[in-house]
């Protein structure tokens, strides 16, 4: 079940460009905090191309702010002309499969950490303070677990997902945003399987607690820090940087067989057919 770290030390060229979103008080000078989630030497994009903050702040209703972020994309997909690598924070984990829906031939993998799948189901002291931060927009009901945007957000991932677009799940221990695990159970189309992984410290009695917890959840496995790792702190966490550039090289060598695979057609195609 445990699962053991990749090297931060393998270079970073060859891996999938990346496009990040943020969680809700994400700021464009934020950049530098999720920099090693999205680094890359020889990246095509800018680092204002690779973050995206959640657009106004996270105060304009929910399809507004959508509205942005997938102009956003469909603008470098149009530059870059291959899909990319989504990777979203708490809410930015939202805003990446619900773009992935909408533009799957834009996307080749999502990895969503402490990613708001499956919306709020109890308000913690946290919650209650992030509430009254953002002056308690109205727009923040949608979030909750049993609201008609976030039931309807589960259906389609579990109807819709693309195939050929894998999706990460990433969840600290405990999230005091929003209780853990957040999103993990999330339901893919038949015979798909999203790529669930918990983080776990190294503390006695703590893997006893996470394994009650996750016994029922199929395929879980685990990346190992050494201190715990909350909500916020998952996006600097080694374990899973390592793993977020694994997933872009994984992409990278996807993108590659299928265009030697479509290069093999073509050479191989009967004149008649080809015309």
């Amino acid at each position: 079940m445990s699962e053991r770290d990749p090297s931060l030390t393998q270079p970073e060229s060859n891996m999938a460009a990346v496009v990040g979103i943020g969680g809700l008080l994400s700021i464009k000078t934020q950049w530098g905090y999720y920099a090693p989630m999205l680094s890359g030497a020889d990246s095509p994009l800018s680092a204002k191309e690779r973050f995206l903050p959640i657009p106004d702040k996270g105060l304009s209703p929910f399809d507004e702010m959508y509205g942005q972020l997938q102009e956003q994309l469909t603008t470098t997909y149009e530059r870059l002309e291959e899909p990319v690598t989504l990777f979203g924070h708490s809410l930015g984990g939202l805003m990446a499969t619900e773009l992935t829906l909408d533009n799957p031939g834009k996307v080749n993998a999502v990895i969503c950490l402490a990613g708001a799948q499956d919306g709020i189901k109890k308000l913690t002291p946290t919650g209650k303070i992030l509430k009254r931060f953002l002056g308690n927009p109205e727009h923040s009901a949608d979030l909750f677990h049993d609201s008609d945007m976030m039931t309807e957000h589960r259906e389609r991932i579990a109807t819709e997902w693309p195939s050929h677009i894998s999706l990460h799940l990433i969840s600290p221990t405990y999230d005091d945003l929003i209780p853990a695990p957040q999103g993990l159970e999330l339901e893919l189309p038949e015979g798909q399987q999203p790529q669930r992984r918990i983080v776990v410290p190294r503390l006695p009695g703590v893997e006893f607690g996470i394994r009650a917890r996750t016994k029922d959840v199929p395929n879980v496995k685990w990346l190992r820090p050494i201190f715990p790792v909350g909500h916020v702190d998952i996006a600097i966490c080694p374990p899973v940087i390592a793993y977020t550039r694994k997933v872009r090289r994984t992409a990278v060598e996807s993108l590659e067989t299928a265009t030697v695979l479509q290069s093999a057609t073509a050479v191989t195609m009967p004149a008649a057919v080809a015309a």
